[in-house]
């Protein structure tokens, strides 16, 4: 008898979680996208698992998988501004439930991302064996090497160095970009690294071009077959990236003047390769708490999406910069992790899809180089600015996640 019941209290609770589960694939369905069908060799959970309540606080978890090798079928994500993007018919979709799986709230140890202001091939090799031999006791990182803005020389799309504004080609941001990660695999061959290259959407907007945003997905290509010829697949995994800033005023470009980049990348990227870009950006002027009828800056919210989630090869990796604001002695707690949860909310309402954060980057380590240029508010620590982002997004469960990454910007 004893046996009998406890037989029916597991089938009961798996009863129940099942119902749920089944209830919030319905409700609100999850991203499918290139990361679940195995191109990237260390895929973010946050892109396979929906966290449900359960019981005994613990979580049930449904991961979506492409039961497909066709990569260019991904799903529709709903009408994108400025741009739209359907398939004809859906992959099927097989359903998996692990029972229990407790998540754990502990921020990640942070990466090194950085500013640079040269190309050197021998200076960032060292720096690349220098990140590898720090990262320990964790299985997979995510950083940016951020060049500059993008420009064009004659003929020859690239960027200017940050700083310096020196020209440099895409072949050799490449060059550098391949002795990091030679730097860093001979130095940490046990963890995985998933680099953005990175440039931004400031200066000029003829530079922010159609077709300076294929030839850097065009290079971030090439980096990626580079790696694999080279034996490094399964460790490194290269995307693009952009820091995506709307205000105008101080030169930065709005959702107009950046859109052909975005559209110029998506034209040239390879999802069978992971060739995707992270957009590494702030979220100026966005809605937050008490302050819902704000206006983004050079953006609207939609726009703010699209760039950094619906576009076929984006995915988020905010900037957490700002501690607290201070308004008619209000205290506003981590406003840049709420406004950045209130865009993937939008997606969530709107669309049935919340964007799903690769993690967090913050400038802790800049503002410590460079502190009259910082202001004390926008000082997060990487962990303040993880916690700040993660603490947000399971405020909803909608759009609660994993964070797999906490990266931290500094100069060079």
């Amino acid at each position: 008898m004893r046996e009998r019941k406890i037989l029916v209290t597991i089938l009961t609770t798996l009863g129940l979680l099942l119902f749920f589960g089944i209830f919030h694939i319905t409700a609100s369905p999850s991203r499918i996208d290139a990361h679940a069908q195995g191109s990237l060799p260390t895929p973010s959970s946050s892109d396979h698992y929906v966290y449900l309540p359960a019981l005994g606080g613990k979580h049930a978890s449904i991961s979506r998988y492409m039961d497909t090798t066709d990569y260019s079928r991904l799903y529709d994500q709903g009408p994108a501004p400025g741009m739209s993007r359907g398939v004809s018919s859906s992959p099927p979709i097989e359903y998996y439930m692990y029972l229990p799986i407790a998540i754990d709230e502990t921020p990640p140890l942070s990466s090194t991302s950085r500013y640079l202001t040269d190309t050197d091939p021998n200076y960032l090799l060292q720096v690349g064996c220098d990140e590898g031999e720090r990262i320990t006791g964790v299985d997979n990182i995510g950083l940016v090497l951020s060049f500059g803005q993008p420009w064009r020389q004659g003929d020859v799309e690239g960027i200017l160095l940050h700083s310096n504004w020196n020209f440099r080609s895409t072949v050799a941001v490449s060059d550098s970009v391949e002795a990091y990660i030679s730097g860093f695999y001979w130095c940490s061959p046990a963890v995985s690294l998933t680099l953005g290259v990175g440039l931004n959407n400031f200066g000029p907007a003829q530079y922010v071009s159609f077709s300076n945003g294929a030839a850097w997905a065009g290079m971030v290509n090439d980096i990626n077959r580079w790696t694999r010829s080279y034996g490094y697949q399964g460790k490194v995994q290269v995307w693009g990236a952009i820091d995506i800033e709307g205000d105008t005023i101080r030169g930065w470009n709005n959702y107009t003047d950046t859109l052909p980049w975005i559209q110029g990348y998506d034209s040239a990227f390879d999802p069978t390769l992971g060739s995707f870009y992270a957009n590494y950006g702030s979220c100026d002027s966005c809605p937050f708490t008490n302050h819902l009828n704000n206006v983004p800056l050079g953006f609207t919210v939609a726009q703010l999406y699209y760039v950094s989630y619906q576009a076929r090869p984006a995915y988020p990796l905010p900037e957490i910069y700002l501690r607290t604001y201070w308004e008619s002695g209000h205290e506003y707690p981590e406003i840049n992790a709420d406004q950045w949860w209130r865009i993937s909310s939008y997606g969530a309402t709107t669309y049935g899809v919340p964007m799903r954060f690769q993690g967090s980057m913050t400038q802790w380590a800049a503002c410590l180089q460079n502190p009259s240029q910082c202001d004390p508010s926008t000082q997060n620590t990487p962990e303040e600015g993880w916690t700040g982002l993660y603490t947000w997004t399971k405020s909803d469960i909608r759009t609660s996640q994993v964070l797999t990454w906490s990266t931290d910007i500094r100069w060079p």
